[in-house]
């Protein structure tokens, strides 16, 4: 019942509260204000700078990405994956051995067994 009426809130605040906070902060943006102390104006503007982690993204990471040769190893390791997953789902045995779920000095591992075979 909880997480059912979390979920209807949920979906309502993102249905009516995400894009009145969004038009709002697009209003403190053009009105040249500061994001955390929103009542305060920026005195000089700027625009983003040029960060170094974005001049190596395009500069590098994205002709790479790109590339013909990525391309076909990426799908290349996507199929191996897909097809180890699926051997692999194949082989898995439903279920967990009781002799492992609980360690044998354990205090629980005699009652365990004695539930389990009975005499």
């Amino acid at each position: 019942m909880t997480a059912g009426i979390a979920v209807l809130f949920d979906y309502l605040f993102q249905i009516f509260m995400f894009v009145a906070f969004l038009s709002l902060d697009e209003y403190r943006k053009q009105d040249d204000r500061l994001d955390c102390l929103f009542c305060l104006r920026a005195k000089n503007p700027k625009g983003p700078r040029g960060f170094f982690i974005r001049e190596l993204i395009e500069k590098y990471y994205i002709p790479f990405l790109f590339n013909k040769k990525t391309k076909v190893g990426v799908f290349v390791c996507f199929f191996g994956f897909l097809v180890t997953s699926i051997i692999g789902y194949n082989n898995l045995t439903l279920g967990l051995e009781q002799q492992v779920s609980v360690p044998e000095d354990s205090p629980v591992y005699n009652v365990r067994m004695i539930e389990l075979y009975p005499k």
